[in-house]
């Protein structure tokens, strides 16, 4: 992606402006492979899932202006990764969608203007059933309320429960998943994973919809990890990552040599 304007000072918290422009590069003219990719076609029980992501945006060079919390991007190109649980011959649409698109990323104050200026499709890693992760964005995972309290709670790595519900969503995302490509085996979501969260850990929120009356806060994790599972699994771990929200550009993870 090209920067084609002036301005070059970007939210920190970008990640909503990004998902925004991705839903509406989908658009209306191409409703029925939005609805496969936004979760229409995903669920399971009373959940959705939207089974795409994207990475945070490599923009390097630049400078990180903490007090106004802001990015002030101080090169041209910038790169950035999507990844989606589809067939394979959906590939060509998915480069017809995001050809020459242009975006507007910030709010009122701070944006930044890119056009898509190149595309390439990535290989897929070797997978083996053991592989190490490192957390690009952050991790969410919530438990609903318990006993008398009014609200969910956000869980970290150290927290009971954390790992079981990790694992749990996983295995959810991978179950949906299969009911419409025919190279997952839905059967192997009931196989074991096992997750293995290093002891180190950064927490960390990102901020959505502001200056909206829907604002709020996204709370989770960054961490190493190592899983054993089934390479489908794995597959899809590369393709969308880990953890809730990923539509949202959480827990988009990198494979760790």
């Amino acid at each position: 992606m090209t920067i084609t304007g002036r301005d070059r000072f970007l939210p920190a918290d970008y990640q909503y402006y990004l998902s925004s422009w991705i839903y509406r590069c989908m658009g209306d003219d191409e409703k029925k492979f939005a609805d496969f990719l936004q979760g229409k076609d995903y669920q399971d029980g009373h959940r959705r899932f939207r089974l795409f992501n994207f990475s945070p945006i490599d923009f390097r060079p630049y400078r990180l202006h903490q007090e106004r919390g802001v990015f002030e991007l101080q090169g041209d190109i910038v790169t950035l990764e999507f990844g989606c649980v589809l067939p394979d011959t959906a590939a060509p649409l998915i480069k017809k969608i995001f050809k020459d698109a242009s975006a507007a990323l910030g709010d009122r104050i701070n944006r930044v203007d890119f056009v898509v200026t190149d595309m390439e499709f990535l290989s897929e890693p070797d997978f083996h059933e053991t592989m190490d992760y490192r957390l690009q964005s952050l991790c969410m995972i919530t438990r609903p309320p318990q006993g008398e309290e009014k609200y969910g709670r956000y869980l970290y790595p150290d927290d009971a429960g954390f790992v079981t519900r990790l694992t749990e969503n996983l295995q959810r995302k991978y179950k949906t998943a299969g009911q419409e490509l025919a190279h997952i085996e839905p059967e192997k979501a009931s196989t074991d994973i096992k997750i293995l969260p290093q002891t180190d850990f950064k927490r960390k929120k990102i901020r959505i919809k502001p200056f909206t009356p829907q604002q709020t806060d996204i709370k989770g994790s960054m961490f190493d990890c190592t899983m054993n599972a089934p390479i489908e699994v794995h597959k899809l771990v590369w393709e969308i990552g880990l953890g809730e929200k990923n539509s949202s550009g959480c827990g988009w993870v990198k494979i760790m040599d």
